[in-house]
């Protein structure tokens, strides 16, 4: 790979951010990296390599994704490396023309962060595991697609239902609240993780499966914390919220909430239909999802509300989407807001489910004035 890299440096196109810089050779060799200096993605070639948070190597050939061996990762950490003291030493050396605006001023800076990347090794990198680790207390383990580039910030652990058929992140994770110490100890361990890199992240999400579900006054101590802490953000915080069992909210708490910085929620509708619903495990009833949808509208939260596509398999589709873009049609939505298409494996054959995933995206397209966007779960990895 680092052949192919080397081929032809010049001229190589710069864009330095306030948490990262990214960088393109005419032989389109691809290498973002963080104020840290640590790689985030990197493409040599054909292939798209990405840094996960949590230590992983994943590939995106165009044909499939995988992650990469700790063998196999350490060699492209060292290439990586390898890769940036070899630019280095052609910029400081000015064998190679760099376009970056204002350049002359920059110049210094550019240097600076590929140095720090240069003096990066494969142990260090493994190192990141254990450093991820002391700064979560359980796995990142999905976030809403629009919400990818946040800080993920956990004031609870778990899922306080658990118990839903289609969902194998929460199995046996007892629901926890942290203490105000605990989450003022996670808060300033993730950003010593994050370090300067964090200036690269849009905004703040509150995990794990439903921080909506701490009672009201923790919940508006952590969004203090938060602010105080965090300082202002690219844009606001979001949460997962699980209606059925959170605190029953008023219109008032919603609107203390948004005043305290939160303005996006997210909650699991999955299908309108009572007896799919129970038989996904949840609560066969829709009346505290649509209530807390109609209560957050009413003082401008945005929301997001998830669907999934192909439960119940061929017998139950027809019902699932009439029953779902009823419920939906019955939320006060605008165009502001966002009902996620999750695609179900399993029920249905991956062909009939593409084209399942197609009559939803259609039908609630005609239904309801939100954005329809799709929600892969399996293709989410808390990125770098």
């Amino acid at each position: 790979m680092i052949q192919r890299a080397n081929q032809s440096f010049s001229p190589l196109k710069v864009r330095i951010g306030p948490g990262d810089l990214a960088l393109e050779t005419p032989t389109e060799v691809f290498l973002r990296l963080d104020a840290e200096g640590r790689w985030c993605s990197f493409r040599p070639g054909s292939a798209l390599h990405r840094r996960t948070l949590n230590g992983e190597v994943v590939v995106h050939d165009g044909r499939s994704v995988r992650i990469l061996s700790d063998d196999t990762a350490s060699d492209l950490h060292e290439t990586v490396v390898l890769f940036t003291a070899i630019l280095t030493d052609k910029i400081e050396n000015g064998s190679v023309e760099v376009t970056l605006q204002d350049y002359d001023d920059r110049k210094a800076l550019l240097l600076d962060r590929l140095r720090t990347a240069a003096a990066w090794t494969p142990a260090r990198y493994e190192q990141e595991k254990e450093r991820f680790a002391d700064a979560y207390p359980e796995p990142v383990f999905i976030l809403p697609p629009d919400r990818y580039r946040d800080v993920v910030l956990l004031p609870a652990q778990g899922c306080p239902h658990g118990r839903c058929s289609f969902c194998a992140f929460y199995k046996g994770r007892d629901f926890r609240i942290l203490d105000s110490a605990e989450f003022e100890h996670h808060l300033a361990a993730v950003q010593r993780f994050f370090g300067k890199a964090i200036h690269s992240r849009k905004g703040v999400f509150l995990g794990s499966a439903s921080a909506l579900s701490l009672p009201q006054p923790a919940l508006l101590g952590v969004l203090d914390k938060v602010n105080r802490s965090m300082g202002p953000q690219t844009r606001s915080i979001a949460a997962f919220q699980d209606p059925d069992h959170s605190p029953r909210r008023i219109p008032e708490d919603y609107r203390a909430l948004l005043e305290a910085g939160l303005d996006f929620i997210t909650v699991g509708l999955e299908t309108g239909l009572p007896s799919l619903r129970n038989a996904l495990g949840k609560n066969a009833s829709v009346e505290r999802v649509l209530e807390a949808v109609i209560h957050q509208k009413s003082v401008n939260v945005h929301c997001g509300v998830t669907v999934l596509v192909g439960a119940g398999g061929r017998t139950a589709a027809p019902d699932h989407l009439t029953a779902t873009a009823g419920v939906l049609s019955k939320m006060p939505l605008d165009s502001r807001d966002l009902v996620y298409l999750s695609p179900l494996k399993g029920p249905l054959l991956p062909a009939e489910l593409e084209r399942e995933f197609g009559r939803f995206r259609e039908a609630l397209s005609r239904a309801i004035p939100a954005k329809i966007v799709p929600y892969h779960i399996d293709r989410y990895h808390y990125f770098s």
